[in-house]
């Protein structure tokens, strides 16, 4: 009994100190995703977008997603819309949901926004425990030539 205890004891703390190290690279390396610059039109996707955005910046995430996936149903094209969806559902704590969108982005290979996506997957990874995962993207960043490659060498040294 003395020895089962023991080493629930151990693995308790096991991953409470691997959780707790998660979430403080998460806390440090996160940042919300600022949009670029949008020019109106008058489309009914450039409006389902706008709403998007301003529901972004006031923080209605939830408001926010929804537009964001309307958006690229009608175009799936639109990466950027694909980032703040995915933005969108990590600040609502679905890092799942914000995985798969980060993943369109990747997958569609010719758009500004793989670097963005790269790094909040990355994240997402850290966020669900997929520790394996996290290591295999953050790697991919480091050896990369993106902008934050010393900051995924950082990160990767407190996974590890």
């Amino acid at each position: 009994s003395v020895t089962l205890l023991v080493a629930l004891a151990f693995t308790f703390q096991y991953y409470a100190t691997n959780s707790n190290r998660a979430d403080k690279v998460f806390s440090k390396y996160y940042q919300k995703y600022q949009p670029l610059n949008f020019r109106s039109g008058s489309s009914e996707l450039d409006l389902l977008y706008r709403k998007g955005l301003v529901a972004y910046q006031n923080a209605d995430y939830e408001t926010a997603r929804n537009y964001f996936e309307q958006v690229v149903t009608l175009d799936k094209d639109k990466m950027e819309a694909n980032i703040l969806n995915g933005t969108s559902n990590m600040e609502l704590q679905k890092y799942k949901e914000a995985s798969t969108s980060f993943k369109k982005v990747i997958d569609q290979k010719d758009n500004l926004f793989i670097e963005d996506a790269e790094w909040y997957l990355g994240l997402c990874y850290i966020k669900t425990k997929e520790t394996e995962k996290a290591v295999k993207q953050f790697t991919k960043i480091a050896r990369g030539n993106s902008i934050k490659n010393e900051e995924a060498r950082k990160i990767l040294k407190r996974i590890k």
